[in-house]
């Protein structure tokens, strides 16, 4: 049965690869005949059905390679590649040209300058070749009577030297005709006028016969790719001064409701301007879209174009008619917003697309105040154009402090959308229509469980996330399932470093074993809101914080941001969050930042402190916020009593917090050793893992508890290894 299925999907396939991929039809299992059980196949027929299937497959992906592939794409991609890719690759048109050039003029200046006798390649570059009495006529003429006397030695060499100075003395027939042909133009009456006014024109027109230029390479490069078939035939070579197409519409932006609503104005205004202009209801034609990086601003900028195209094309208009363009800030620098809006007035209907606007530096203080004059001045031209040349503005931004606040008015980029990372909702939507598309099977999945474990993500992020999995499923020869998108999720949001070239002490394993199982463990125990996603000891690559030039020199070698960090605890919440918790929600994570080092002392005896040593840090930060009513107490002055009383007061929470995380962990201290050594083994471990080794972890005695509680914790707070000793706690490294 399965041999007869095998050979039935190849068929299937046979049929529909001729196709290509755009018509191919989904396989009708339905259809789908088996033998009869009853039937007994003996086992030569099973391999010759086998073999069969074998041949089959091996030409279903050879044929699979050519699709879309003439036999002319064939041809010219080999010419591709062993002529033109040379070519370009080591710039041998030009340095053919420079080359031929260089040789041209030294041959040149050497038979043209020099005294010898080289009469054949005189002739090549051009020069007239002496007749005998020519030479005669110049022989008698330098020296007269005395020729007579000369030897046959004399004479030879007397016309030698005439054919050298007649050589000399008239002009190159090849050069000389050259040189007459351009004057002759420049004198003409009718060509005169044109070539003078073309050479004086010629700088004031570069920009457009740049533009020409990049039209003229845009189109070459376009018949290149045509020439080469497949996925190189689709592609879009377009100059930035091109209309783009987008292929996109608002049905492909997961989320995003109230952005396609304020949009989705601008698509009827475009179908019917003229009514919205009778009735006084013209929409806004500037939007800034706002929000952190890979959010969707780009995307929604190109859905909404494709949703106009849609609508045109509904009215029977041709989609020429409307253009889309995308410019990045560079552009706009060097030309200049006026000629893009003009551009953009010219070709209207139109929407024109700014990203990155920020760079510009449109501000008054510290920007480009002629830029922004600029840009003020072409807008409110624009924008205020006739119905039937509507010319939208969208520009894009992360950055929206450094948008002069003139440019954010009504009448300009009167209208605001503001954009988000993904909530929960938005990502368990993306996830499933990127399976979907795959072809993957939803049952495989959890869906939820990977939503939830990416808070925070952009769309881009899930998107490589996905697209990684199946790469790693692929290299193994493996279907994508759950488990290579985890993994992927390590990798690429996560930032975890898999293979690393350091090998850390075995020391200094139980030290990040320890402490990371001490806030994995205190997560699981003590946090009401987040749930723990993963636990790890492995290198992270910790994003860096954009700073200043400036800042940088100042600071030590120490102080710089690091390329890798060992460890770290990953969570998530169960639900969208604003991140506004209670009072004892705030207090737990102060002594999850705390168990840390409290299990560095609980498991090995004491705690250096140079492992993540300022976590307690933190959780001060935290008491005495909460302690000051969120009053930031930097800006108390020193001399006010209040400001000491703070300090105080947080110093003595964080010592009661240490006794109970202290007392905590002792009560789950298997659990913790277990942890632990686990981690220090595996590397990391899911918070899954984690809840099971508590379910199953054994209790200490409370009588050792409360014995190690106040022998190991002091009044000033404290931890002496020999105390715990005593209390009977302290054994061998739980995790040796």
């Amino acid at each position: 049965a399965l041999v007869n299925f095998n050979q039935a999907i190849l068929n299937h396939l046979e049929n529909e690869i001729p196709k290509g991929f755009d018509g191919f039809q989904p396989f009708d299992l339905s259809a789908l005949q088996l033998r009869n059980p009853e039937q007994q196949l003996d086992f030569e027929t099973i391999l010759e059905q086998m073999q069969e299937n074998d041949k089959k497959l091996e030409n279903i992906a050879e044929q699979a390679k050519n699709i879309g592939i003439t036999t002319f794409n064939k041809a010219y991609r080999t010419f591709d590649n062993w002529v033109i890719k040379p070519v370009k690759k080591y710039s041998l048109t030009k340095r053919t040209a420079m080359l031929a050039f260089a040789g041209a003029l030294a041959l040149y200046s050497w038979y043209r300058f020099t005294d010898s006798d080289n009469s054949y390649m005189r002739g090549l570059l051009g020069y007239p070749k002496p007749t005998s009495t020519d030479v005669d006529n110049k022989v008698y003429d330098e020296h007269g009577t005395g020729v007579e006397n000369m030897n046959q030695a004399e004479f030879l060499a007397a016309k030698k030297d005439a054919i050298n100075k007649i050589a000399v003395e008239k002009p190159v027939k090849w050069f000389g005709k050259a040189e007459d042909r351009a004057f002759a133009i420049t004198q003409h009456p009718f060509m005169g006028p044109i070539w003078w006014s073309g050479c004086i024109a010629a700088p004031f027109y570069k920009a457009e016969i740049a533009s020409a230029w990049q039209k003229v390479t845009n189109k070459v490069s376009k018949l290149h790719n045509s020439f080469r078939g497949g996925a190189f035939g689709k592609q879009n070579i377009s100059s930035l001064e091109s209309k783009l197409d987008p292929k996109v519409t608002f049905a492909d932006l997961v989320g995003l409701e109230h952005v396609k609503k304020e949009l989705s104005v601008l698509v009827s205004y475009m179908a019917d301007p003229e009514s919205f202009d009778r009735s006084k209801r013209t929409p806004q034609k500037g939007f800034l879209l706002l929000g952190p990086t890979r959010t969707g601003k780009s995307f929604s900028a190109k859905a909404l174009s494709g949703e106009l195209f849609h609508v045109i094309k509904q009215q029977g208009r041709q989609k020429d008619t409307f253009g889309f363009y995308e410019i990045p800030a560079s552009l706009i620098i060097e030309k200049g917003i006026s000629y893009w809006l003009n551009l953009a007035k010219k070709e209207a209907p139109c929407v024109l697309f700014v990203d990155e606007i920020d760079m510009l530096g449109l501000q008054r203080a510290g920007g480009s105040k002629d830029t922004l004059a600029e840009f003020l001045t072409a807008m409110s031209g624009t924008l205020e154009s006739e119905p039937d040349k509507q010319v939208i503005i969208l520009a894009a931004t992360n950055r929206p402090e450094n948008i002069d606040e003139s440019l954010r008015q009504r009448g300009r980029f009167g209208t605001e959308i503001r954009f988000e990372y993904p909530g929960l909702k938005d990502r368990s939507i993306f996830i499933t229509r990127k399976l979907k598309g795959l072809g993957a099977n939803l049952n495989n999945f959890d869906i939820e469980n990977l939503a939830l474990e990416t808070e925070g993500a952009s769309y881009e992020d899930l998107h490589y996330m996905i697209t990684e999995g199946i790469n790693k499923a692929k290299l193994d020869g493996s279907i994508l399932s759950q488990e290579y998108i985890k993994a992927s999720l390590n990798e690429t949001i996560r930032c975890i470093e898999m293979i690393h070239s350091k090998e850390v002490s075995e020391q200094e394993q139980q030290i990040l074993a320890a402490h990371q199982a001490g806030h994995a463990l205190a997560t699981v125990l003590l946090s009401e809101v987040k749930n723990l996603g993963l636990v790890t000891i492995r290198p992270i690559k910790p994003r860096f914080k954009e700073e200043s030039a400036w800042s940088q020199m100042d600071k030590k070698e120490d102080q710089k941001q690091p390329n890798f960090v060992y460890g770290d605890t990953f969570t998530y919440h169960t639900h969208d969050t604003i991140n506004h918790i209670s009072h004892q929600e705030r207090v737990n994570q102060c002594k999850i930042e705390l168990a840390g080092h409290i299990a560095e002392h609980v498991l090995l005896g004491g705690s250096g402190y140079t492992y993540h040593g300022d976590d307690k840090e933190k959780a001060f930060n935290m008491a005495i916020n909460m302690l000051a009513g969120g009053i930031d107490v930097r800006h108390i002055p020193n001399e006010m009593a209040c400001k000491n009383k703070y300090f105080d007061q947080a110093f003595e929470c964080l010592d009661q917090y240490e006794k109970e995380v202290m007392e905590l962990l002792i009560k789950h201290k298997d659990a913790l050793a277990v942890v632990a050594k686990e981690l220090k083994e595996r590397k990391d471990l899911t918070g899954e893992q984690d809840k099971s080794i508590l379910e199953n972890g054994a209790l200490i005695d409370q009588n050792k508890i409360d014995a190690a509680i106040r022998n190991v914790m002091p009044e000033n707070g404290t931890v002496h290894a020999q105390d715990m000793a005593q209390a009977g706690l302290k054994e061998e490294p739980a995790i040796a």
